[in-house]
């Protein structure tokens, strides 16, 4: 059965006997499913006659009037345009089976939101809530601010107020289009692929959430990527949520409302470390968390809790972590193995590489090295690297950068090089796991005359790139 208007087509059909989802239709677009009651104004001319309309009925337009369409319940609304069709019934069974997957996914090993003691600090439930309101919002915060975390408990909240999201990394993006993407970040969740959630979820009247996480780390292809999210926001109307390190897009461009994640207080920070230790918090962990400030470094501190032997720089600090997360009579065959792919990984300017590059440059180098392809399993099942069926990553880009900056002092030839290579801005990040590195007072003047980072200075005065940065 068909139903025309003036401008518009809606195809419906018999098939399961489920109650028809509320539908409204205005002269601006092709479908909007509605969420609540409530009144609209008429796109084209706001001075004229209102449309209300109750959630549960279905709508046409018809000339200037919203006309009520009177169908029999055993009728299923279509998704206009091709494609195969999906009745009520299969898109609940789609959304049904991706919500749950999402939830078992995004639940594991999710840290707890931070506490929050007062109204001028944006973190934890509170940012949360803000973050559900009916807005487009751009979340900025520096590397292991906690970001990613955040975005994961978004996720959840938002199932909770009938909305599907999708989490995009950003960073996988190579300029392959929107869909690609779309589908390597439902994959996990969804055998169908990214339209069918698309479909369901309109057929279910819900509306999609798309959380972009890390979108400084696709600059390559950031203009691509954000036309081709404009292209999708005008023709499926999702909200939108992104987060950045830094404010590289105008808000203008998706609508965006810029919302910054402030600085970690004593108290998240004692939170922080004391959840990764397994301790219960008490004051008496601030000294082991002091000189760290961002949540990645505190959380890998905090699992490498030692009371009587507490690490004084960020470079010891991963030192000790790579240690205790690598089989003993491997690490040092995989330590240089990372730094290998670490080094290529930064000469292409890009955090991931394909699990095929990965797994055949592994293999190689293992074969040089005449070390048993076994590590290649041990280095898999640690913490320190995300492997997925088709990708390679670290497990963060801070570790990324720990790598980077030890295979760069390996591997150029001399310190005039190293100052060159560190002054570069891509690898400004990488002078805080170097500078420890160094004992002669004058290496390290040279070092430090090398970054204009604020973030940098704040912490050689807190004395996380060791002593000698601090005094100078």
């Amino acid at each position: 059965m068909l139903f025309r208007s003036s401008q518009h087509e809606v195809s419906v059909s018999h098939g399961d006997p489920s109650r028809l989802a509320m539908i409204y239709i205005p002269a601006a677009s092709t479908q909007i499913p509605a969420q609540d009651n409530g009144v609209y104004p008429d796109p084209i001319n706001p001075s004229k006659q209102k449309w209300v309309f109750r959630k549960g009925d279905i709508y046409i337009r018809k000339v200037d009037e919203s006309v009520k369409v009177e169908i029999p319940e055993d009728l299923l609304l279509l998704p206009v345009g091709g494609g195969p069709e999906i009745g009520l019934e299969e898109a609940s069974e789609i959304t049904q089976a991706y919500i749950d997957a999402l939830k078992r996914g995004l639940a594991s090993a999710l840290p707890p939101l931070l506490p929050v003691s007062g109204p001028e600090e944006v973190g934890g439930q509170s940012l949360i809530q803000n973050l559900l309101a009916p807005k487009n919002f751009l979340l900025m915060g520096a590397s292991g601010s906690g970001k990613s975390v955040h975005l994961r408990h978004l996720c959840l909240a938002a199932l909770t107020q009938n909305e599907l999201p999708i989490l995009i990394p950003a960073g996988r993006y190579r300029g392959e289009g929107l869909p690609f993407l779309l589908d390597y970040s439902v994959g996990p969740f969804c055998a169908k692929g990214s339209d069918s959630i698309v479909k369901a979820a309109s057929i279910c009247c819900l509306r999609l959430l798309l959380v972009i996480d890390g979108l400084n780390e696709c600059q390559g292809h950031l203009e691509q990527l954000v036309g081709e999210v404009q292209a999708f926001r005008l023709r499926h109307r999702p909200r939108i949520v992104i987060a950045s390190q830094t404010e590289i897009i105008s808000g203008e461009d998706l609508a965006l409302q810029r919302v910054q994640v402030t600085p970690l207080t004593p108290l998240q920070k004692r939170f922080i470390y004391c959840f990764h230790a397994g301790i219960i918090p008490s004051t008496e962990a601030d000294f082991l968390c002091q000189g760290f400030s961002n949540a990645y470094d505190l959380g890998i501190a905090g699992r490498c809790h030692r009371r009587e032997n507490p690490v004084a720089t960020r470079a010891e600090l991963y030192d000790r972590y790579c240690r205790e997360y690598l089989p003993a009579d491997g690490a040092t065959v995989l330590m240089a193995l990372l730094r290998h792919f670490a080094g290529r990984m930064g000469q292409e300017i890009t955090n991931f590489c394909s699990r095929d590059e990965f797994e055949r440059g592994a293999e190689s180098f293992l074969l040089v090295q005449k070390a048993p392809l076994l590590l290649l399993d041990q280095l898999k099942s640690s913490r320190l690297v995300n492997i997925t069926d088709d990708s390679f990553a670290f497990e963060h880009d801070l570790l990324l950068d720990y790598f980077r900056a030890a295979h760069l002092s390996r591997v150029l030839p001399g310190f005039d090089s190293i100052i060159s290579e560190l002054a570069k801005p891509r690898n400004q990040p990488l002078i805080a796991f170097v500078l420890p590195r160094y004992k002669d007072p004058n290496e390290v003047r040279a070092l430090l005359g090398a970054t204009s980072n604020l973030d940098l200075f704040n912490d050689m005065l807190a004395g996380r790139c060791g002593e000698l940065a601090r005094r100078a």
